[in-house]
């Protein structure tokens, strides 16, 4: 702050514009209104921020993996474990085992279809003849 006192000092009538870059987490301790104060002399005078993005890496080491298997290995090392680990690692083997894409999408598409179709069928059954096509229950 000294040397930006400096500096507003020998700005009287000048225009002034106050560009800092700063951390996220000390964005807010910069006091804008004192810098704005202290160019009091200027003819104008504008304070910019630029808050650094924070770039953060989950599990860096996804970045640095060879291949496939390896990224989905360690993605899933980093997970809390659901409580049905069978059925992910069911899921990341059949990412890991299909090379054809065209496949794993149609088998992923049919999978989603019989479990819409699966819980249209378990709407039917559980509805009963009482109510009339057109209500709608709440």
């Amino acid at each position: 702050m000294a040397r930006l006192q400096e500096v507003a000092d020998n700005c009287a009538g000048a225009i002034v514009r106050v560009r800092y870059s700063v951390e996220p987490e000390a964005a807010s301790l910069i006091d804008r209104q004192a810098i704005t104060a202290m160019f009091a002399t200027a003819e104008l005078c504008r304070v910019e921020a630029n808050i650094k993005p924070r770039l953060v890496a989950r599990v860096p080491q996804i970045a640095m993996a060879r291949g496939l298997p390896e990224k989905l290995e360690l993605w899933r090392n980093s997970q809390p474990q659901p409580g049905d680990g069978v059925a992910l690692q069911r899921a990341l083997s059949t990412l890991i085992d299909v090379p054809d894409t065209e496949v794993l999408v149609d088998a992923i598409l049919n999978s989603i279809n019989a479990a819409v179709t699966g819980a249209l069928t378990q709407k039917e059954m559980e509805s009963d003849e009482t109510h009339t096509p057109d209500t709608v229950r709440v």
